[in-house]
């Protein structure tokens, strides 16, 4: 079992208090959760911690339901770190996932001082999800560590969830809402590889970003994005979607950087997205695209003249 290992590696500095899931998005949700898991440690004097598994349960649980992420790895643990004392990140693999809830404690105990854990409506843990509700209250009592549910966060009457942004972003291409939800803008990062060179031969180059396994999309469109590269904020029209109009059969993400024309091959860049401008269309001409590229790159400007760099 590699999260004993990685537990094994862990240097526990005093009481802990914990939270365990793969917070994937880290939205409003995750940080009303972790801030009061911040209040509790201050007041009984802990450190909070965040207990994370880098591979969604699902992934090991259903292989044959492919699980799409808000977040890098890289992103969501970063994000995490700057809400609790310390990240603890595991390895959820099939033996973990065979652990009972009281086994698993167990485990978490070998090299943390377990406190207590402060977790959201629903939670569970252990396998069949056993560890939830009163028998999670139970262990408590009979292991010594205090559990505290906090209520699910809402806006407008609508609870913030992971299911709740991936349906505005694959689904409605709603950034506004995305945004919203999350409390920031939705972005992605890729590397620039090469195209056809289409977009240059129409007056539009554009970069193609091959985004790492496993990322969410938002909804095939058109939007207006800023461009991270190098530390700079760049406005681009960023096309999300199959390519009919050229026989597209691949899912591509295509950015055009307005008034830049340098060679990024190779480059690591990020896209933050605003805005989604339309849908994606077919047209029967090259005259045609060109006109509605044109439309498009008038729509960007003005709607990034009135965002910050960061969306």
């Amino acid at each position: 079992m590699k999260a004993r290992n990685e537990l094994a590696q862990y240097s526990s500095r005093g009481p802990v208090l914990a939270t365990v899931g793969v917070f994937d998005g880290m939205h409003k949700g995750h940080q009303r959760l972790l801030q009061r898991l911040r209040e509790v440690s201050v007041t009984r004097h802990c450190l909070s911690l965040a207990v994370t598994f880098l591979r969604h349960p699902l992934e090991v649980l259903r292989p044959d339901m492919p699980v799409a992420y808000l977040n890098s790895q890289d992103e969501r643990l970063r994000l995490l770190s700057q809400s609790v004392d310390t990240v603890l990140p595991l390895t959820f693999d099939l033996e973990l996932s065979l652990l009972r809830a009281g086994e698993f404690i167990e485990l978490l105990r070998e090299a943390i001082d377990l406190q207590g854990l402060v977790v959201g409506p629903g939670f569970a843990m252990g396998h069949n999800r056993e560890g939830a509700g009163t028998v999670l209250q139970s262990l408590g009592k009979q292991m010594h560590f205090s559990v505290e549910w906090v209520d699910g966060f809402t806006l407008n009457g609508k609870l913030v969830s992971s299911t709740a942004i991936r349906q505005a972003l694959s689904d409605l291409g709603s950034m506004d809402e995305v945004r919203r939800l999350l409390g920031r803008s939705y972005s992605l990062q890729g590397t620039v590889v090469k195209g056809h060179g289409r977009g240059r031969h129409l007056g539009f180059p554009t970069v193609n970003l091959a985004i790492e396994y496993g990322r969410l999309f938002p909804a095939d469109g058109v939007y207006s994005t800023w461009a991270m590269i190098d530390g700079q904020y760049l406005p681009a029209a960023t096309s999300i979607g199959f390519n009919s109009t050229f026989g597209g059969r691949i899912r591509t993400v295509e950015a055009h950087i307005l008034d830049w024309d340098k060679d990024l091959y190779g480059k690591e860049i990020g896209l933050v997205f605003v805005q989604r401008i339309r849908g994606q269309l077919h047209f029967d001409s090259d005259h045609a695209l060109i006109q509605q590229m044109e439309r498009d790159v008038v729509q960007v400007r003005a709607l990034l003249k009135e965002t910050s760099q960061n969306g």
